[in-house]
């Protein structure tokens, strides 16, 4: 797919695939060797006639691992991996002043910081919660930057405790099964037969955060209104905690 790529001439609006860092100098051997058995198996699988020289698919293959994008859902899932050929021109900070979000396939890089003319625009690669030591371990073995390259770019980034990392692993867990369960009962609402019905009360109660007077519930409301404060809660208790652990 990648010498498809490369024979179509397609290129991005600032750069083209073939002109994409694989680092292949600084690999080290197992390395080498490992992406030279992939760059055989695929030349056996596809045929000669759509890949390159076993040395250069096995170059693209190293230029492929290190420039892919991880891509995630709106609800942070991880779907898959892609290339993005100017995405790729962005190179990772443990401090970053940008943020790639996904829609579907489609990226779009999004400014965290107010950045100024002329200011490099960098991107944090990771994109789970890890402690100093294992970012940099990490960003060596995946992005093929040297120990020394991965500390400086750590040097400004977050350096959160390995209790920390694990509660935020927990929070994160929690808030996927809160939102499944909100998520399902938000389809119960929509089945139930009273769901447009909402029998609206004189009294003076009002809702604790807008200060609105606040419709009698159903049962079934009730229940997604319970739920959808549950997954609020685990929201506001993680986006703390990585204000406090990963403020960058």
């Amino acid at each position: 797919l990648i010498y498809r790529h490369l024979k179509t001439g397609e290129y991005g609006r600032f750069t083209s695939v073939d002109k994409l860092h694989n680092h292949w100098e600084s690999l080290p051997d197992e390395k080498c060797t490992f992406y030279a058995q992939m760059a055989t198996l695929i030349k056996e699988t596809v045929g000669d006639s759509l890949c390159p020289s076993t040395k250069e698919c096995a170059k693209l293959l190293g230029m492929l691992q290190c420039n892919a994008l991880a891509v995630h859902d709106l609800d942070l899932n991880p779907t898959g991996i892609a290339l993005y050929t100017d995405l790729s021109l962005c190179n990772h900070c443990g401090s970053p002043n940008a943020v790639v979000v996904f829609d579907q396939w489609q990226a779009q890089l999004t400014a965290i910081k107010e950045i100024q003319p002329g200011e490099e625009i960098t991107i944090d690669y990771i994109s789970t919660a890890m402690t100093r030591s294992e970012r940099i371990k990490c960003l060596t073995s995946h992005y093929f930057i040297n120990n020394t390259q991965a500390e400086q770019a750590e040097q400004d980034g977050p350096d959160p405790s390995r209790g920390d990392v694990e509660t935020c692993k927990k929070l994160d867990v929690q808030i996927r099964m809160a939102l499944a369960d909100l998520n399902a009962g938000v389809e119960r609402v929509k089945r139930a037969e009273d769901y447009y019905y909402y029998q609206r009360e004189d009294s003076d109660e009002y809702d604790d955060d807008d200060r609105r007077p606040r419709p009698k519930l159903t049962t079934a409301q009730q229940i997604v209104w319970d739920l959808a404060n549950e997954a609020f809660g685990y929201l506001n208790t993680s986006v703390s905690l990585y204000k406090k652990v990963f403020h960058h």
